[in-house]
């Protein structure tokens, strides 16, 4: 038996439904799972390594919060809610860059809980899957997600990083 696993990173407040209506009806059409990452709280300043904003803020309409919980576009949620074949995984807390490579435990704990809890209040449930924004996870942070997660889905693994 073979598998293939979608996964979609950057799902967040600003995602327009009609971004994800368009590259997944084909799919769910199919009855075949889409699993997306999604940021509980997303910065409205984040950016990449090389210092440009991030992409998936396309649509933030000039913002000037910091953050914004998804559960705070509620079109989006229903639209998610309403297509079970959408499974949702935890990316992150924030996406700030390199948010979880970081050996300061008790934020680390403090950003996959409050994470949880608002992917929870925005009604997907709490995510069994974790995906650390760029694939960073220090020793501390893989420690942790192994704690609280049953999968932790990523690029790669740095043997120095391993607990």
């Amino acid at each position: 038996m073979h598998y293939v696993i979608l996964r979609d990173d950057d799902t967040n407040a600003f995602t327009p439904v009609e971004c994800l209506e368009r590259l997944y009806r084909p799919f769910l059409e199919k009855n075949l799972s889409v699993n997306l990452a999604v940021i509980p709280n997303v910065r409205t300043d984040a950016v990449t390594p090389d210092g440009k904003p991030e992409q998936f803020l396309f649509s933030k309409n000039g913002t000037n919060v910091s953050t914004v919980a998804i559960g705070e576009n509620q079109k989006l949620v229903r639209y998610l809610l309403d297509n079970p074949n959408y499974h949702f995984a935890q990316h992150g807390f924030d996406h700030s860059l390199f948010e979880f490579d970081s050996p300061a435990q008790n934020e680390i704990r403090r950003k996959l809980n409050d994470g949880r809890e608002l992917l929870k209040s925005a009604g997907l449930g709490a995510p069994k899957t974790f995906v650390a924004p760029y694939d960073k996870l220090s020793r501390e942070s893989l420690r942790e997600t192994a704690k609280q997660f049953s999968v932790i889905s990523t690029g790669w693994f740095e043997l120095r990083r391993l607990p």
